[in-house]
């Protein structure tokens, strides 16, 4: 019985296969360098580095940037790097219907005599019932950096501190 290596056609594919386990091998082994688009034209990790380069700002809140198929996501400064401020508020007891906006639907507080279109986190109002209250504002953007303040928000934040009781 004919064995194996006695056939003609498997001397000339012992070489080749000896190559090619050699090479499988030693590419697993060598550093070969590759083209990294992200590393090719740009070398930094933040928005603001991606903003340098030429990236597309993706209008959202907060901002984001595209380049080279990667997103950075600008990093938003916490309001204690801005004005903070107590303030006294007082509430009338009823609410009205927020002018300029397109859905009627939306109440105003009406604060210190005007209309008042921001929230303030933790106060609930009580229909009826006129309040005064203690607030903390805090700036919440630079309105003198282009974009750094969302549309349709104020650049403050308001959160109720306490109930004022009347004298």
């Amino acid at each position: 019985m004919p064995t194996l290596s006695s056939c003609s056609f498997i001397a000339p594919i012992k070489p080749l296969g000896l190559f090619l386990v050699v090479t499988v091998l030693l590419t697993g082994c060598l550093d070969i360098p590759t083209k990294s688009y992200s590393n090719s034209l740009f070398s930094g990790e933040t928005f603001e580095s991606c903003l340098i380069n030429g990236g597309t700002v993706q209008e959202s809140y907060p901002r984001s940037c595209a380049l080279n198929g990667r997103f950075y996501t600008e990093d938003i400064s916490p309001a204690d790097e801005f004005e903070k401020t107590i303030l006294v508020f007082e509430v009338s007891p009823q609410t009205i219907s927020c002018q300029g906006l397109q859905s009627a639907q939306l109440q105003c507080l009406i604060v210190n005599g005007e209309y008042f279109y921001d929230d303030i986190l933790g106060f609930i109002h009580q229909p009826g019932k006129a309040a005064t209250i203690e607030v903390e504002r805090s700036q919440i953007c630079d309105p003198s950096l282009i974009n750094s303040c969302p549309q349709d928000i104020g650049i403050y934040q308001y959160r109720w501190l306490r109930n004022i009781p009347k004298s």
